[in-house]
């Protein structure tokens, strides 16, 4: 018979095989803007800018990141300093098919008690649209989407604010992260199945 403290070791060793396929896998897509000039109406590395601008902002310069932010050094407003807020749509992932979750944090712009808006996709041939109104003293929050895809593609993730006054939403850390498969659970009972069978033949 398999005793108690023998039973927790070979769940513990299931749960490891299990946990470990989700917490050792690196994001498919990652950005944290980190690598971006602080700048009014700023290029971006990894997104297209279009229908006017964004600000990259941090440390030292229009420092609003803070505040228990991701990574308080860089962040983008949506709403740059043209007048008109911008879509930016992502270059990339490719993707393989499977299931997948597509996060981001966000706050309000924390320089007056407007309401801005941001409609979010990812478009996989069928467009994920999804929008978020945040009011100007709105904290960091993430946000957290799941979206599947059948075949491997490559998918745009896209932002794209509404207004015109020059502060928007500000955004950061956007990932995109493969949802572990089924099989990962069935090796992890295999491995719990395995254990308890050794046990019984002692």
């Amino acid at each position: 018979m398999l005793r108690p403290r023998n039973l927790v070791a070979a769940s513990a060793i299931a749960l490891a095989l299990l946990g470990g396929s989700s917490a050792s896998a690196a994001p498919v897509f990652f950005d944290d803007f980190s690598q971006e000039r602080l700048e009014l109406n700023a290029p971006l590395d990894n997104w297209t800018v279009s229908g006017g601008t964004v600000d990259v902002i941090g440390t030292g310069f229009h420092d609003y990141c803070g505040d228990g932010g991701p990574s308080p050094d860089r962040c983008v407003d949506l709403d740059g300093s043209t007048g008109n807020a911008a879509r930016i749509e992502s270059v990339g992932p490719a993707l393989a098919a499977g299931d997948y979750e597509f996060s981001f944090w966000a706050r309000g712009n924390k320089r007056n008690l407007t309401n801005d808006t941001v409609v979010l996709e990812v478009e996989t041939g069928v467009l994920l649209p999804q929008s978020i109104t945040l009011n100007g003293t709105d904290g960091w929050k993430k946000y957290i989407y799941s979206f599947s895809l059948v075949a491997p593609q490559t998918v745009a993730l896209v932002f794209d604010h509404a207004g015109g006054d020059n502060i928007g939403i500000l955004i950061d850390n956007v990932e995109v992260n493969r949802v572990p498969e089924p099989a990962s659970l069935s090796l992890a009972l295999l491995a719990f199945g395995s254990a308890v069978a050794a046990r019984r033949r002692r």
